[in-house]
Protein backbone atom coordinates (compact mmCIF):
# COMPACT_ATOMS: atom_id res chain seq x y z
CA UNK A 1 0.00 0.00 0.00
CA UNK A 2 1.03 3.48 -0.87
CA UNK A 3 0.82 6.50 1.14
CA UNK A 4 -1.17 9.09 -1.27
CA UNK A 5 -1.25 12.14 1.58
CA UNK A 6 2.74 11.91 1.56
CA UNK A 7 3.30 11.45 -2.01
CA UNK A 8 0.32 13.84 -3.19
CA UNK A 9 1.47 17.17 -1.35
CA UNK A 10 2.98 19.27 -3.68
CA UNK A 11 2.78 22.73 -2.41
CA UNK A 12 0.49 26.11 -3.61
CA UNK A 13 1.98 25.63 -7.01
CA UNK A 14 1.95 28.24 -9.64
CA UNK A 15 -1.70 28.86 -9.44
CA UNK A 16 -2.20 28.74 -5.88
CA UNK A 17 0.67 31.32 -5.26
CA UNK A 18 -0.84 33.93 -7.69
CA UNK A 19 -3.70 33.62 -5.77
CA UNK A 20 -2.35 34.28 -2.71
CA UNK A 21 -0.40 37.25 -4.12
CA UNK A 22 -3.59 39.11 -5.54
CA UNK A 23 -5.47 37.92 -2.39
CA UNK A 24 -2.60 40.07 -0.39
CA UNK A 25 -2.59 43.17 -2.39
CA UNK A 26 -6.09 43.54 -2.75
CA UNK A 27 -6.93 43.03 1.06
CA UNK A 28 -7.80 45.63 3.08
CA UNK A 29 -4.72 45.37 5.58
CA UNK A 30 -2.75 46.59 2.60
CA UNK A 31 -4.85 49.34 2.03
CA UNK A 32 -4.62 50.58 5.26
CA UNK A 33 -1.09 50.12 5.24
CA UNK A 34 -0.23 51.82 2.04
CA UNK A 35 -2.26 55.12 3.60
CA UNK A 36 -0.40 54.90 6.74
CA UNK A 37 2.96 55.12 4.42
CA UNK A 38 1.30 57.75 2.61
CA UNK A 39 0.76 60.06 5.65
CA UNK A 40 4.13 59.16 6.81
CA UNK A 41 5.56 60.04 3.77
CA UNK A 42 3.57 63.65 3.76
CA UNK A 43 4.69 64.61 7.56
CA UNK A 44 8.11 66.60 6.30
CA UNK A 45 6.27 68.58 3.95
CA UNK A 46 4.20 69.80 6.66
CA UNK A 47 7.07 70.79 8.03
CA UNK A 48 9.55 71.97 5.72
CA UNK A 49 9.25 74.52 3.49
CA UNK A 50 8.29 73.58 -0.24
CA UNK A 51 10.07 74.52 -3.21
CA UNK A 52 6.01 74.65 -4.66
CA UNK A 53 4.78 77.04 -2.42
CA UNK A 54 7.57 79.45 -1.55
CA UNK A 55 11.41 79.08 -3.15
CA UNK A 56 12.36 81.97 -0.72
CA UNK A 57 11.77 80.50 2.17
CA UNK A 58 13.53 77.47 1.53
CA UNK A 59 16.83 79.74 0.43
CA UNK A 60 16.02 81.30 4.18
CA UNK A 61 16.28 77.91 5.55
CA UNK A 62 19.51 77.31 3.63
CA UNK A 63 20.74 79.81 4.92
CA UNK A 64 19.72 79.24 8.57
CA UNK A 65 20.64 75.82 8.32
CA UNK A 66 23.67 75.28 6.12
CA UNK A 67 24.71 71.84 6.72
CA UNK A 68 21.56 70.44 7.24
CA UNK A 69 19.37 71.57 3.74
CA UNK A 70 22.05 69.64 1.37
CA UNK A 71 20.85 66.63 3.15
CA UNK A 72 16.99 67.57 3.42
CA UNK A 73 17.69 68.48 -0.57
CA UNK A 74 19.46 64.89 -1.08
CA UNK A 75 16.09 63.00 -0.24
CA UNK A 76 13.66 65.81 -1.93
CA UNK A 77 12.61 66.78 1.77
CA UNK A 78 11.85 70.21 -0.49
CA UNK A 79 9.94 68.77 -2.63
CA UNK A 80 7.37 66.52 -1.36
CA UNK A 81 4.61 68.00 -2.46
CA UNK A 82 5.36 68.64 -6.21
CA UNK A 83 4.08 66.48 -8.68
Amino acid sequence: MTDKGASGAKGLGVIGWARWIWRTLTSMRTALILLFLLAVGAIPGSFLPQNVVSVDQVATYYQEHPDLAPWLDRFYLFDVFSS
